[in-house]
């Protein structure tokens, strides 16, 4: 089936086979589009306060986005050139990454208990002025609800962070082939359109395989996005975690 992965998880060293992203959600009856074209956007006076998202100490999703930030501080720092007009002064941030940490943070981003709380909070109908909120993009799941939620598929640099849901086989468990006929199983065997993998087929999430079966609104192919770096994570996870904490203070 390695062959039909697509190119951006094809080297993970798990067999990636489906993924979701960490992006921005907005209240699509409010507004025909997103109102915020850049993450830079977040930090305007006039999203103060208005940004809701779970605590990255808790969704460790949420840390990974703010370390690809960090990882892509190059393409974060020329967004900001982009949107603004000028360079961007670090304030003694490690990076652009770190210091779009800060910035929101500065801008009284709102922490929830849930990602599933977010989305009704700005979703919800009938509402003037509603906030936005940064979760997993399988939240989408709940217009079946009647949110009124949509994705920010046009933001800069990138629409988010590609989460991926991995299968592991463990080394040198006891029936390697039958962890094999599982994974190949759940992943939809070889044509990607087996009855293992329909429990996966969410809006809002997407295959990682070219033969997959896609029910969201776009193809992942569409939207430009960064991976989770895993390894990034491994070495930079406590150095994000405290960084995010003394932000608080």
């Amino acid at each position: 089936m390695k062959d039909t992965i697509s190119a951006a998880f094809k080297e993970s060293p798990f067999f990636d086979f489906t993924v979701e992203l960490v992006t921005l959600f907005y209240n699509n009856e409010v507004y025909a589009e997103s109102p915020v074209k850049s993450w830079w956007d977040l930090t305007r006076p006039e999203w103060k306060g208005k940004i809701l998202m779970p605590d990255p100490m808790s969704a460790p999703e949420l840390l990974s986005l703010f370390g690809a930030f960090s990882l892509h501080a190059d393409e974060m720092a020329a967004d900001y050139q982009r949107v603004f007009g000028k360079l961007l002064v670090l304030n003694n941030s490690v990076d652009a990454g770190y210091e779009f940490m800060r910035r929101l943070l500065a801008n009284d981003v709102v922490i929830v208990d849930s990602q599933g709380g977010a989305v009704k909070a700005i979703g919800a109908a009938g509402q003037t002025n509603p906030s936005l909120c940064i979760v997993v993009s399988s939240k989408l799941r709940e217009r079946s609800t009647g949110l009124h939620i949509a994705i920010a598929t046009e933001l800069t640099p990138v629409v988010g962070m590609a989460n991926p849901n991995s299968l592991i086989m463990v080394q040198d468990c006891p029936h390697p082939n039958a962890a094999k006929l599982l994974i190949r199983w759940i992943a939809g065997e070889k044509d990607g359109t087996g009855a293992g993998y329909d429990g996966f087929k969410v809006v809002g999430g997407w295959p990682t395989r070219y033969n997959g079966v896609n029910v969201s609104d776009q193809s992942l192919s569409d939207l430009k996005y960064w991976v989770d770096d895993r390894a990034y994570m491994y070495k930079n996870g406590l150095k994000l975690r405290d960084a995010w904490l003394a932000y608080q203070n």
